[in-house]
């Protein structure tokens, strides 16, 4: 079982184990893995995360430092028991993140929860 928590703080649960903090690459890492995991629908251009982790500073070394960044996220990745270079996919200049079946993500377990308080509300169901 895995649990990817992006609400609050930041985190992985596999298998009922938070890994430890130290495994996320800082904070462009941090960065990058949750972007991915709102994005995980589709593949991410290169650039799009080079934006995104460095702004308009992207320095010129960026593809070897993305590289690097995710690098360290397919090793979280192993440490949760799966294939980093399977789970974190890169083709074509993009980048995608593929999470098992049964993966949970935080962000849409509360979407979905407040998709069901407001039909019950529509419905005046008070329960």
């Amino acid at each position: 079982m895995l649990e990817v928590r992006v609400c609050g703080s930041l985190g992985v649960v596999a298998d009922g184990r938070l890994l430890p903090d130290a495994l996320f690459p800082g904070r462009q890492g941090r960065l990058a893995f949750a972007y991915l995991v709102c994005e995980r629908d589709r593949a991410v251009r290169r650039e799009e995360l080079a934006d995104l982790l460095w702004g308009e500073q992207v320095p010129d070394s960026w593809p070897a430092s993305l590289a690097a960044v995710v690098s360290r996220l397919r090793r979280l990745l192993g440490e949760a028991g799966l294939d980093g270079a399977a789970t974190l996919v890169s083709a074509a200049g993009t980048y995608q993140l593929l999470l098992p079946p049964g993966a949970v993500v935080d962000l849409e377990q509360l979407r979905d929860l407040v998709a069901d308080a407001e039909g019950a509300a529509r419905d005046e169901d008070w329960s």
